[in-house]
């Protein structure tokens, strides 16, 4: 999905709407993963998630600043502006922060949930 959302670069549609899909279809694919076949580990994916925005967060910071480049940005900024592109995208990476940073984190928690509803409900019906 990221791949094709990046080849097609839909400047039309807003971030939102990519967050959304970003959310709805690794939910989905979760819940039909674990349906077809259990995992215990599935709904702890979202630590890698987490451990690489984390990462990603760090190079942003060291990344240097300048003209059309979060100039003057403080942490804080640097950061939003990076992951969320809110209220305007930082520059840094080519305004690539989201495919790279939150997409993916998001993709691995939203999974998880997946994962954790459809193993929930095989539980509750096993009793």
């Amino acid at each position: 999905m990221m791949l094709v959302g990046y080849v097609i670069n839909p400047a039309y549609i807003p971030q939102i709407v990519i967050y959304i899909l970003s959310f709805l279809i690794p939910l989905s694919t979760g819940a039909l993963i674990v349906g077809a076949r259990l995992s215990e580990i599935a709904p702890h994916i979202w630590l890698a998630g987490i451990i690489w925005m984390l990462f990603l967060s760090l190079w942003f910071l060291d990344l240097p600043t300048g003209p059309n480049a979060c100039n003057q940005c403080d942490a804080t900024e640097k950061i939003v502006r990076s992951f969320f592109s809110y209220p305007t995208p930082s520059g840094l990476m080519d305004d690539n922060g989201p495919f790279f940073g939150t997409w993916p984190a998001i993709a691995t928690i939203d999974y998880c949930i997946g994962a954790a509803i459809v193993q929930a409900r095989r539980k509750k019906s096993a009793r």
